[in-house]
């Protein structure tokens, strides 16, 4: 099951999205996957340049991302394994988290690794006005970004993958585009899966130029960084390099507008 849009807008199946919106609670609803993948893919066709589920599939490259972060426990962790295998990634991270570990954001910074915007109050925001959604969740950490590490992030990842096209657009004119992603390594489900089960679906689903969403910040069944290691060095040995998502979609990494 899945979905992933390439630079010529034909699409192939990859595996996606369990990613669920706050009122779904059942998160395996079938019903709700299939509708999540058919908006996320048409919005890419539709907003080119603007929303991404994947980069292009040139020079066998993928991005590993990490979600919800920083976190006290599991961000040094994870970067501790980045460092030791010379993997670039990218943290999309949220508001009361990033308040509460500065120097975590810091450290992500200094290691070279990208970071995203992935909301103040991480709550799904689709429904609201695009300008007051910018405001609220997106200007807002730009500002805090900026005041702990020098620079605005350029790149925002919707709570739950929920975003509206007018929201995309917005964005995408003050410089900041919107990234989804293209594989979904389902660690987000502590209750089923295992650090084996969560590098098992990532390397089914690789493929070049894949977003793949993963989390450095759950509760405390997290297997993550248990899988990561595991996950960095088969897609090594297939021959695959890493990169930010930055660098996989192109462009500037700050956005040209406040």
């Amino acid at each position: 099951m899945g979905y992933a849009v390439s630079d010529g807008g034909e699409r192939r199946a990859v595996d996606t999205a369990h990613t669920q919106a706050p009122s779904i609670r059942n998160r395996s609803d079938k019903r709700f996957i299939k509708r999540f993948k058919e908006r996320v893919r048409r919005q890419a066709l539709a907003h080119p340049g603007a929303l991404f589920l994947e980069g292009s599939a040139d020079g066998a490259r993928i991005a590993l991302t990490f979600d919800d972060g920083p976190d006290a426990k599991y961000t040094p962790i994870v970067l501790s394994i980045l460092r030791k295998h010379g993997v670039k990634a990218t943290f999309f991270m949220r508001g009361r988290r990033v308040r509460r570990h500065p120097d975590l954001v810091r450290a992500v910074d200094r290691a070279g690794h990208a970071i995203g915007i992935h909301s103040l109050t991480h709550t799904a925001i689709d429904a609201l006005p695009a300008p007051e959604a910018y405001e609220r969740e997106v200007r807002f950490m730009g500002d805090v970004f900026a005041a702990l590490v020098g620079h605005r992030p350029a790149i925002y990842r919707p709570p739950y993958g929920l975003v509206s096209d007018e929201q995309i657009a917005y964005f995408a004119a003050r410089g900041v585009r919107t990234v989804i992603w293209s594989v979904d390594s389902n660690d987000w489900d502590t209750r089923t899966l295992s650090a084996q089960g969560i590098a098992r679906t990532v390397l089914r689903y690789a493929h070049p130029g894949a977003i793949v969403l993963m989390h450095d910040a759950c509760n405390e069944r997290c297997f993550t960084h248990r899988a990561l290691e595991t996950i960095i060095i088969t897609l090594k040995k297939r021959g695959y390099s890493f990169c930010t998502v930055p660098e996989l979609i192109g462009g500037a990494h700050r956005p040209a507008q406040n």
